[in-house]
C-alpha cells in the first residue's frame, strides 16, 4: 500500500501522518491569523523519504524532490511535539495533517469523478476559481493571503457530513478496478498523484501560494474529532513556514 493511499484511508489517523478534519464550518471571510515564529535557521535537518516521527523543532522540506515540475524553493517548517513526516511532502498526527501539492488537474465532480479531470490553468487565481465551482464541497470565497511574503489565496471546503461511508471508502462514488470508492479533489504532479479524502465531515484549509513562480498548494486538513488545539497547531505550523532558495 502506498503512502498516499495510506494517507487516504483510516490508517492515517492512527499512525504518523494523515488526514482528518472537522465538520462543515461557516465560510470564513478571512484566512486564520498565522503565528509567525522566530526565523528558523537554513541549517535545519532535512526531512527525507519515508515516514518518521519528529521531535519538536524546525525542519527543512525539499518540495522539488517529490512534487515535480519547475523547481520549488525549500521550506523551513517548525513543528511541535507529536507530529510525524511522510516522504517529505506530508506532516501529520492523529486527526490532522498538512500536505504539500503541485496540483495538475481538478475533478469537476468529487464523487462521480471518472472522466471529469481537467486543467484549471497555471495561476493561483485560476485554481481557486476552479475549486470554487466544484459541487458538494461548500467552499468559502477565496481571500488574499501570504506566507513568508509569498502571496496567494486562502479558502476552506469540506466533505459532506452525510455522504455514505463504509469505513473503506465512499460506496456511492466512482472507483478504479480493485481500489476503494473515492471522494477526490485533484491530481498532482510528482509523487502524490491523487488527493483522496478520508471520511465525512473532513475540512480542508487551503493556502494556494505563488512560491517564486511555482504554484504551491498547502492543504491542512482535519477530521471531525479534531480539537481546537489541533486546529491551532496546524495554523501555527503553516504560519511558521519560511521559503529558502530556488
Amino acid at each position: 500500500m502506498t503512502l498516499h493511499r495510506r494517507i487516504a484511508t483510516t490508517v492515517v489517523c492512527a499512525a504518523l501522518l494523515a488526514g482528518c478534519s472537522e465538520s462543515d464550518p461557516a465560510a470564513p471571510t478571512e484566512p486564520p491569523p498565522l503565528s509567525a515564529s522566530a526565523s528558523p535557521l537554513p541549517s535545519a535537518p532535512v526531512v527525507g523519504a519515508g515516514d518518521q516521527p519528529l521531535e519538536a523543532g524546525t525542519y527543512r522540506f525539499e518540495p522539488s524532490r517529490v512534487l515535480g515540475g519547475d523547481p520549488y524553493p525549500d521550506l523551513l517548517v517548525t513543528v511541535p511535539a507529536g507530529w510525524a513526516s511522510g516522504d517529505g511532502w506530508a506532516l501529520g498526527k492523529e486527526s490532522v495533517a498538512i500536505l504539500l501539492w503541485n496540483v495538475d488537474e481538478v475533478f469537476r465532480d468529487p464523487c462521480r469523478w471518472e472522466g471529469t479531470a481537467y486543467d484549471p490553468g497555471d495561476s493561483v487565481d485560476e485554481l481557486a476559481a476552479a475549486l470554487k465551482e466544484v459541487p458538494l464541497r461548500d467552499p468559502s470565497d477565496p481571500v488574499p493571503t501570504e506566507i513568508d511574503g509569498r502571496t496567494g489565496v486562502y479558502l476552506e471546503w469540506s466533505v459532506p457530513e452525510d455522504i455514505a461511508y463504509d469505513g473503506e471508502g465512499f460506496p456511492d462514488c466512482d472507483a478504479k478496478p480493485g481500489e476503494p470508492h473515492d471522494f477526490v479533489s485533484w491530481t498532482g504532479i510528482g509523487k502524490p498523484s491523487v488527493r483522496y479524502h478520508q471520511g465525512p465531515g473532513q475540512v480542508d484549509r487551503l493556502w494556494i501560494i505563488d512560491a517564486d513562480g511555482q504554484r504551491l498548494v498547502i492543504d491542512a486538513f482535519s477530521m471531525p474529532e479534531a480539537t481546537d488545539a489541533d486546529i491551532a497547531e496546524i495554523e501555527a505550523i503553516v504560519g511558521s513556514m519560511r521559503f529558502v532558495g530556488p
